[in-house]
């Protein structure tokens, strides 16, 4: 069959992007500006070659999203709050955890909210973390920790930690030093 004898496609109804928008949750926690964006794409690879499909299902979104609020399944808060104890799990510090909640299109004050809990031993708990990961400071063999020092200050700098929590653990003299420094915090 040819490109032009195709059948032409159903148009979006709410109901159309409803469940495309329920079948993308059932597999991806979401906030609600990455889900309009996904549905969005969606409509501009069905409008590929009919704009008048994408004018059509764009004013739909919103509505799809409010219903989607009302039942619970689309809450930034709990997205926030979820997002922040992965990311601290990671090792990520605040500022990174608020810039990367930005770009997922959180609003900065539900981002602080979901952070308001973090003390400065949380901080030096996903520094202690970041640096096991990315195996800097007391994570480097012995011979290259005074060779590296500068580069695993600048390398903790760049995630978003302060100098201070940086120097404590750089300076460390062994992992097990900051185990005891982590769970003291």
């Amino acid at each position: 069959m040819a490109a032009d004898e195709r059948r032409p496609r159903r148009p979006e109804t709410t109901e159309s992007l409803h469940a495309a928008a329920l079948a993308y949750l059932a597999r991806y926690a979401s906030s609600t500006a990455h889900l309009r964006q996904i549905l969005l794409r969606r409509l501009r690879r069905r409008a590929a070659d009919d704009h008048a499909t994408m004018a059509a299902g764009e004013p739909l979104i919103p509505g799809v999203l409010d219903r989607l609020t009302q039942a619970g399944l689309l809450d930034d808060r709990e997205h926030a709050a979820m997002r922040v104890a992965s990311l601290r799990r990671r090792g990520a510090s605040a500022r990174a955890i608020i810039n990367g909640l930005a770009r997922e299109g959180i609003h900065r004050g539900v981002s602080e909210a979901a952070m308001a809990g973090s003390t400065t031993a949380d901080e030096l708990v996903a520094a202690i973390a970041y640096a096991r990961r990315r195996r800097l400071g007391p994570f480097r063999p012995v011979g290259a920790r005074a060779a590296k020092r500068l580069s695993d200050l600048r390398a903790l700098g760049r995630a978003g930690f302060d100098y201070d929590v940086a120097r404590v653990v750089v300076d460390a003299g062994d992992p097990e030093a900051l185990a005891t420094l982590g769970a003291d915090g």
